[in-house]
């Protein structure tokens, strides 16, 4: 844990992106399946980490997240219980 000169805990903050385009989720979505058979992954150009998707497919919108950004997707499709 970070902490400032007062001894404070710092919270860490991470930039938020939100892409309402559905056809983006649909991609990123399919692409996981196929990255993971290819054993290959995606890096995030200002950290470096990889992005964690970690969604359901009820949810209305999806979160992708790594060291330093929260992207937010619109699910494509939600499907009910």
């Amino acid at each position: 844990m970070l902490i400032d000169p007062v001894f404070r805990p710092l919270r860490s903050t991470k930039r938020a992106i939100t892409f309402d385009q559905p056809a983006l989720a649909k991609v990123a979505s399919m692409c996981d399946d196929v990255f993971r058979t290819l054993e290959l992954t995606v890096v995030c150009l200002h950290c470096g980490g990889t992005p964690v998707m970690a969604n359901h497919p009820t949810d209305a919108h999806w979160t992708m997240e790594c060291a330093c950004t929260v992207r937010r997707l619109v699910n494509p499709e939600p499907q009910r219980n």
